[in-house]
């Protein structure tokens, strides 16, 4: 196997990565109520990927190195949901929180970023408009010396467009896609990427569907609208791209737990055996990672023709998750923090680790890429 490039020695001193186990994902037990008994949890995934221990020693090595110059590796890292401005209480200054997520992260050096959206917070009673503009202004002092070393591809989330002082269009402004569509394709390298706009908008929902959820926080895919059709369009081209990514801010694959949240266009229902409309699509189109975010928990859900990656986030994380697994979830933490990746071209594979702020490996993998273009 190719030697892997090595990611950048972080300024600090981080805490020694603990002995890692492998176990069946029958075996996941998860407590709700601790996040700091959360152990690292790899899993054997089957012959597409490589066996989780053979993995874990080299991936700790790899994680913690200065980065060779060739150019064979391509290297990125996800966030989201951070929320930038929500009010510190006596115990827990937010933004501080973010400012030091978002320094490990340029401690990194990745060759891009991905921002699976809600920049900023909730619901705030008195002043909102006022509040969300300082919100944005917080966002880009401590956002934007990131944005300065390195590309960053952004989708939005609900909280960056449907409460009183949000728009999609200020979103937009403020993310450097001023006058263009929230959806879009990219390509960085070895890479492609697809973003989406999830969020369930008036008109576009399945009445009986939405049951107690309100629709300006309720994710979708229907199809028929502009963005199905372009995604349809473009998906359908060829590429020459080896890595194939597609970001939304909501999962496809979830508890059942929270099925309310989420529109059967874009959920993978276990109750029903629906995969949406969404799902086929990027299966069709052999997507390697579908990245996410929205429930403020880590996890990692394999599905046998997709990966899904939730990066984890402060606060709110939704009650009972731990608990109530998707059918696909094979790891899962509470903890904030980041998720990196590396495609490694020469020896065709891509490897990811889920990062909590404290410098500790809470998942790694890899996997092969199942691009068409993909020859390895």
């Amino acid at each position: 196997m190719a030697r892997l490039r090595r990611w950048r020695q972080p300024s600090r001193s981080w805490p020694a990565t603990p002995p890692v186990s492998s176990t069946a994902p029958s075996s996941i037990s998860m407590a709700a109520d601790s996040c700091a008994n959360q152990s690292q949890r790899l899993y054997i995934l089957g012959q597409e990927y490589r066996d989780a221990s053979a993995f874990a020693t080299q991936s700790t090595k790899w994680s913690h190195m200065s980065k060779p110059a060739r150019r064979s590796i391509t290297r990125w890292i996800h966030i989201t949901d951070m929320q930038v401005g929500q009010i510190p209480t006596d115990a827990d200054n937010h933004n501080a929180q973010v400012e030091e997520l978002i320094a490990k992260v340029r401690a990194e050096k990745p060759d891009f970023v991905i921002n699976s959206g809600d920049n900023t917070p909730g619901a705030v009673d008195d002043d909102e408009r006022r509040f969300i503009a300082q919100c944005w202004r917080d966002y880009h002092r401590i956002v934007d010396p990131l944005a300065s070393e390195c590309p960053m591809f952004h989708t939005p989330g609900n909280h960056d467009q449907s409460r009183p002082g949000r728009s999609l269009d200020l979103y937009c402004k403020h993310v450097g896609r001023a006058g263009k569509r929230a959806y879009y394709a990219a390509s960085f390298g070895d890479i492609s990427l697809v973003m989406l706009d999830l969020l369930m908008r008036v008109g576009e929902y399945n009445a009986k569907e939405v049951g107690t959820c309100r629709v300006m926080h309720h994710g979708a895919f229907p199809p028929g609208t502009a963005q199905h059709r372009w995604l349809r369009r473009h998906l359908s081209k060829p590429r020459n791209t080896r890595v194939s990514i597609a970001v939304g801010h909501w999962p496809i694959f979830m508890s059942k737990y929270v099925y309310h949240s989420t529109d059967s266009s874009l959920r993978y229902d276990e109750l029903t055996g629906q995969s949406g409309v969404l799902l086929p699509m990027l299966i069709e189109a052999r997507t390697d990672l579908y990245l996410c975010g929205h429930h403020h928990v880590y996890e990692r859900s394999r599905h046998p023709q997709l990966m899904q990656v939730m990066t984890g986030a402060d606060k709110i994380a939704w009650p009972g998750l731990m608990k109530q697994a998707n059918r696909f979830r094979v790891a899962s933490d509470y903890r904030i923090g980041y998720t990196r990746f590396a495609f490694d071209r020469q020896s065709n594979l891509i490897h990811g680790e889920a990062v909590a702020m404290n410098g500790e490996i809470m998942d790694s993998w890899t996997q092969k890429p199942r691009s068409r273009n993909n020859s390895g």
